[in-house]
């Protein structure tokens, strides 16, 4: 059995399986044989070289319950864990390798047992450990660096994960030194000038990646180094260059994707944002596996920063015609401030609709501690424009709660106290305004908040004050520069509707005639007939008369009937007056 192991040179899964079987034989004719644990650990083995890691594991084990105190039990210990790290059970390994340094501190496999803890400690993100582990074998055993190239390697890859960069070169160094001609020796190369780097010498840096580059041309390495040295290029032209060519060299390649990635990043931090999403676009499309989140987040940052460009320039309209152009990428981000500067976009080009579902989709993504006090209350705006008025008030509301106390919004207030009197929340409405007025920023605001003022005392049934407050909105109103005609003309009407409540008809007319100046272009029917119903109350029957011809010629079917039956109310009562004033004249002269 131990001949038929031993011939096989070749690594022959069928004498494998031959030798196996004379194994098998041997220890069912003669149970009792010495050899037979050292018959088990050698089988183990050839299960291991097959593969077949649950057979292997299996004989181990039986070595460790039946054999633990025999020599062979050691081996047996450290060939399970490193089974164990075979297969990826790291934490498993430790524990079996832990095990034979507590049970055999003497053993002469213990060097190997350190290193293959320290490894498997590596493995687990364990640095600390691991280098300490690794540093005793290097101090018990100074020679083990001539037999094993990993181990100054992975004591290196350790010095620089902890930020010991002067140590991590010091054993790259000697590990390229020793064994120029690994597998390993260009990462070598490259880790060494990332020290380098990180040492604030980059010109010896350069040197290194520059020499992985000219040995290696046509490697992954090459790509690697060609990237981090353009990283150390100060003028920016030759940095975009040395990219490109990367790009061009090695199409396809995941690592020229990265030097695209870096090239549109220059051109972002640039400020040229449209020219750095061109360059990305190139390969958004492609499968990006682990450069997936550094290409979504510079895309990211380039459409934020094109949509902060285009919105400080005052082209709303434009963010918005670019978000519709590329929302399919867009709307992979999951960045909280893109969708709420678009949705501002949105909600000041007046479409709604898309500004809310913007917001929300920016309210999901951002943590409640982190969101914009802005966020609430655009929502809030756009919601109120929707007519959304329960939904509209409670983002209010936490809009009002994360407000800081020196921050003021006049506008906010005004808006709270619009939907809370549509309502009839009259006190709360009040208060709003009350609150809001103290904070007003110009007249036209001021102004505003007066209508509304007006508009809770009419609720409230405080009209004898109102008036007041409407003369002095339009007083404030008028001089304003941005005030708009529809404006005036809506405040002259609310005080025309006022007086005709309080009965102050002559009032009542003049106010609606001014109301009638401001009209821009037509003068509205339903405003018409209003002030022609002033008209006959202050007794101006003629002037009513024609005011009610000219609704009637508006062509307006609703409000021309409404005209004719009220000419009609106006002829009935002045033939009633005739035949009252006839009935008393004839009374007089029987008499």
């Amino acid at each position: 059995a131990y001949a038929a192991t031993k011939m096989n040179k070749e690594g022959s899964d069928r004498l494998y399986l031959d030798a196996v079987s004379y194994f098998q034989d041997a220890l069912s004719y003669y149970p009792d044989v010495p050899y037979f644990p050292y018959a088990l650990l050698v089988m183990a083995d050839i299960y291991n070289r097959l593969g077949i890691n649950v057979e292997a594991k299996g004989y181990l084990n039986l070595i460790l319950r039946t054999y633990g105190d025999h020599p062979v039990a050691a081996e047996a210990l450290f060939e399970l864990g490193s089974l164990n790290v075979k297969e990826g059970k790291q934490d498993t390994a430790i524990e079996l390798f832990s095990q034979y340094l507590e049970k055999y501190p003497r053993n002469s496999r213990r060097m190997d047992v350190l290193v293959a803890l320290g490894k498997a400690l590596y493995e687990q993100s364990e640095f600390v450990d691991s280098l300490d582990m690794l540093g005793r074998v290097i101090e018990e055993d100074p020679g083990r660096v001539y037999e094993d190239p990993d181990l100054l390697i992975t004591i290196g890859n350790l010095n620089y994960q902890l930020g010991n960069v002067e140590k991590a070169r010091e054993a790259m160094v000697q590990a390229v030194n020793l064994y120029p001609e690994s597998d390993e020796a260009p990462v070598l190369f490259t880790r060494i000038g990332d020290t380098l780097k990180e040492s604030g010498r980059k010109e010896e840096a350069k040197k290194f990646y520059e020499l992985v580059m000219a040995i290696y041309p046509d490697s992954d390495f090459f790509i690697v180094s060609a990237i981090r040295c353009a990283d150390l290029f100060e003028n920016r032209a030759e940095k975009e260059a040395q990219y490109r060519m990367v790009a061009e060299r090695f199409p396809g390649h995941p690592m020229a994707k990265l030097a695209v990635i870096r090239l549109a990043n220059i051109q972002c931090q640039a400020g040229e944002y449209a020219t750095a999403i061109e360059t990305l676009r190139e390969i958004m499309s492609d499968n990006l596996k682990e450069l997936k989140d550094e290409a979504e987040y510079v895309m990211a940052l380039s459409f934020d920063g094109l949509f902060r460009q285009l919105a400080d320039a005052g082209h709303p309209l434009a963010v918005v015609a670019a978000y519709e152009n590329d929302k399919t990428i867009i709307n992979r981000f999951d960045n909280p401030d893109i969708f709420e500067r678009i949705g501002t976009a949105f909600l000041q080009t007046k479409f709604y609709g898309q500004a809310e579902t913007l917001f929300q989709r920016a309210y999901r993504a951002s943590p409640p501690a982190g969101r914009p006090t802005s966020l609430y209350y655009r929502l809030a705006v756009t919601l109120q424009e929707l007519g959304k008025t329960m939904q509209a008030m409670e983002m209010f509301h936490q809009y009002f709660e994360n407000l800081e106390k020196t921050e003021k919004n006049p506008e906010a207030y005004l808006r709270m106290g619009q939907l809370l009197a549509a309502e009839e929340s009259w006190e709360s409405a009040l208060s709003f305004i009350q609150t809001g007025s103290s904070q007003s920023e110009s007249d036209l605001q001021m102004a505003e908040f007066r209508m509304l003022h007006a508009e809770v005392y009419t609720g409230m049934g405080r009209e004898a004050q109102v008036p007041d407050l409407l003369k002095s909105a339009i007083n404030l109103m008028a001089p304003a520069p941005d005030v708009s005609n529809g404006q005036l003309s809506g405040a002259h009407r609310s005080l025309g509707e006022s007086y005709l409540r309080l009965s102050r008809f002559p009032e009542a007319v003049d106010a609606l005639d001014m109301a009638l100046k401001f009209c821009s272009e037509s003068r509205p029917p339903d405003l018409l007939f209003l002030f022609a119903e002033a008209n006959v109350k202050a007794q101006q029957t003629e002037a009513a008369r024609d005011v009610l011809a000219e609704v009637i010629a508006s062509g307006d079917a609703f409000w021309a009937r409404m005209a004719r039956e009220q000419l009609q109310t106006i002829s009935l009562g002045e033939r009633l007056e005739l035949q009252g004033e006839g009935q008393g004249s004839g009374k007089t002269s029987g008499q």
